[in-house]
């Protein structure tokens, strides 16, 4: 009986060493497959995660803007007043100790405008320094009784040259029929 003949070991060698490379060049594509994987995952969860911050904050911001115009109705009636554009101006010269200067007060009339009605009032004073003309615009803005200013003119006085002549159209927002509705800026039906 004859032995069977062994293979060559010197070929079975060289084939472990083929498969041997063959295993460790698939390793290295599998392993940098993966980094690239993983990198571009990791950009894309960065990317993902600027946009929910932003969008954190929009919506923040949307809800801040509705609050504020649901808010906005209060603090625009707050500033109507039933007392008349005269009245208001006159005080408001009072508290400035300005009523000296008072050239001229007159009613322009009422003039309809939207919901509300506009009461309209011309004021002239003289004498005024610059100070005093920012501090008349300060109080109007901030007196909190709906006036506004409609027209404004300021004139150099003649004898002295730092003195100003103050021309000013005011309104006051009257309540008329219905309530304020501001325009959305924001459409939400979408």
């Amino acid at each position: 009986m004859r032995l069977p003949q062994l293979p060559n070991i010197a070929s079975l060698s060289e084939l472990l060493k083929l498969r041997a490379i063959q295993m460790l060049l698939a390793a290295l594509i599998l392993a940098v497959t993966m980094v690239i994987t993983l990198s571009v995952l990791n950009a894309k969860t960065k990317k993902l995660t600027l946009i929910m911050s932003n969008y954190t904050h929009f919506t923040a911001l949307v809800k801040e803007y509705k609050s504020g115009e649901l808010n906005h109705d209060d603090e625009f009636n707050k500033g109507i007043s039933s007392t008349s554009v005269l009245k208001q101006i006159e005080d408001l010269l009072s508290e400035l100790n300005l009523r000296d200067r008072l050239l001229s007060i007159k009613s322009s009339g009422d003039k309809a405008e939207g919901q509300y009605v506009l009461e309209m009032a011309q004021l002239r004073l003289k004498e005024m320094s610059l100070n005093e003309v920012v501090n008349i615009l300060y109080a109007i803005r901030g007196y909190g009784t709906g006036m506004i200013i409609k027209s404004f003119q300021l004139k150099k006085g003649f004898n002295d040259q730092d003195k100003f002549e103050l021309s000013m159209d005011l309104a006051q927002i009257k309540s008329g029929t219905g309530t304020f509705q501001p325009s959305p800026l924001i459409n939400s039906n979408r």
